[in-house]
């Protein structure tokens, strides 16, 4: 029993004879494909369906014709629609193809003539896909552009337009969710506020520095008293030295002078006696220290 080989056209014994003249033949045709291809380069080849598919949408965009040209200039004129030229869909090149419409636009030009079968059965698989399909002719565009712009606004613009301004349906927030986002931004508040508060401590600070409190002198030589700040030690304005200034205590019934070079505003003695009267006024002995009956210690 002889087996037909569809590949030489010769008759085989058993099957696996057949499968082995395939496989010879598969291979010795894509080897001669491949030296098609490194003597003459991949253009000389003749390209595959597909391929020749997409290199003629290629070549009519770079070559649009007379009515695609006018229409394509009239709706990026109005600004309003968003299509693009050449469109693919279901291994068909549409002339325009309006996103988010399912909206294709063919225009009849001359070398669609003899073609009229063809469109047909291409408009139904088309339709067939869910596609809308408008076909304008070459006078119906080039004489009355307006009338077919409008025609496309009213049929694409109001979808573009909704689909643009539509929300998104963005899941709900669960209630744990919402309560850790709420206590995330009081913390981000609280911290800010925190931030803020030192800032103006600091700067209030920086202010305090700059302005330096100012002590009593007394100038040893001439007797002569005045109040400056420690830093420069203050010079007599009197005597024009520095080395007989003492510092003196603040209190007006106290002249004690300060023995050691030193800057404070009272003395021991009086700042004792000051921190003794507060610690008083808070027993409730404020009346006896007035009186000068209380002592220390009773």
């Amino acid at each position: 029993m002889s087996i037909s080989c569809g590949h030489c056209k010769n008759s085989h014994a058993t099957v696996e004879d057949v499968r082995r003249c395939s496989r010879s033949n598969r291979n010795s045709a894509m080897s001669t494909e491949l030296e098609q291809i490194a003597e003459h380069g991949r253009a000389q080849v003749e390209p595959y369906p597909h391929e020749q598919k997409v290199a003629q949408a290629a070549e009519r965009l770079r070559k649009p014709s007379e009515t695609e040209r006018h229409l394509e200039e009239a709706l990026h004129a109005t600004g309003r629609l968003q299509f693009q030229r050449e469109y693919e869909i279901v291994g068909y090149f549409v002339d325009f193809y309006f996103p988010g419409t399912r909206i294709v636009v063919e225009l009849d030009s001359s070398h669609h003539e003899g073609r009229e079968v063809h469109d047909a059965r291409r408009d139904e698989i088309l339709k067939a896909n869910g596609y809308e399909v408008h076909r304008f002719g070459y006078s119906e565009v080039m004489n009355e552009t307006n009338k077919v712009v409008q025609e496309l606004l009213r049929l694409v613009g109001p979808v573009q337009k909704s689909r643009r301004h539509k929300k998104r349906n963005l899941p709900k927030k669960s209630q744990h969710e919402i309560r850790s986002e709420t206590r995330n931004a009081e913390r981000l508040q609280k911290e800010a506020d925190q931030d803020r508060e030192y800032a103006e401590k600091r700067k209030r600070q920086a202010a305090a520095s700059r302005t330096k409190p100012k002590y009593r002198f007394r100038c040893q030589g001439c007797s002569h008293e005045f109040w400056a700040t420690s830093k420069p030690w203050p010079c007599c304005n009197a005597c024009n030295t520095n080395r007989l200034v003492r510092c003196v205590c603040s209190e007006e019934q106290c002249n004690e002078v300060f023995k050691k070079r030193r800057v404070a505003t009272r003395c021991h003695a009086c700042a004792r006696r000051e921190k003794d009267v507060r610690n008083s006024l808070r027993g409730g002995l404020a009346e006896d220290w007035k009186r000068g009956k209380h002592s220390r210690g009773t």
